[in-house]
């Protein structure tokens, strides 16, 4: 673990070459994936983005994250204040199925973003919002709310994202049944 986070300590927040490296040269092992999760946490904002950036590339590149690093992800959007990992997390769990037991404190994080400064973790809020409420009917309330909010936004980014959720997924075009 101390090589990996030396390698993301190397990380100056614009040249992704380290991060490059940690995610070509480092296998997509569980351990691994916990060893970046627990980096998720570290003192060094800079550190938290390189973690959750090499998680995102492993994901983009078609790895599956289990239950229990999904659950990691969400507890770290939870408590994450940087907006380039709360980016990164909610691009990923955008696109994973979640688990249940996650959904409340996801539905909290993501209500949350929705209304936050940055256009994109907006954007991806309700986005990741969505796909939990698809996955779990119950959070489809406050998506459908999240949405409608949404599209009043001022960012184009946000705007796109809303059509984009409303094409995938057919209950998000309700507005307002539920």
């Amino acid at each position: 673990m101390q090589s990996l986070l030396r390698t993301l300590q190397s990380f100056d927040g614009k040249h992704a070459e380290p991060l490059e490296q940690v995610a070509a040269g480092t296998p997509a092992s569980k351990a691994n994936i916990q060893k970046l999760l627990a980096l998720g946490e570290h003192d060094n904002p800079l550190v938290r983005a390189g973690a959750t950036w090499v998680l995102k590339r492993w994901h983009d590149r078609g790895v599956d994250f289990t239950a229990d690093t999904v659950s990691g992800m969400a507890l770290l959007l939870a408590q994450e204040t940087e907006w380039g990992s709360q980016l990164h997390l909610l691009q990923m769990l955008s696109a994973v199925e979640i688990p249940k037991a996650s959904g409340r404190g996801l539905k909290a994080a993501t209500a949350r973003l929705a209304i936050g400064e940055n256009k994109f973790v907006r954007a991806w809020a309700v986005s990741a919002l969505a796909n939990l409420a698809d996955q779990h009917p119950t959070h489809r309330k406050t998506s459908l709310a999240a949405l409608t909010m949404a599209e009043a936004d001022s960012a184009a980014s946000v705007k796109a994202r809303v059509r984009k959720v409303r094409k995938q997924f057919a209950w998000a075009n309700e507005r307002g049944k539920r």
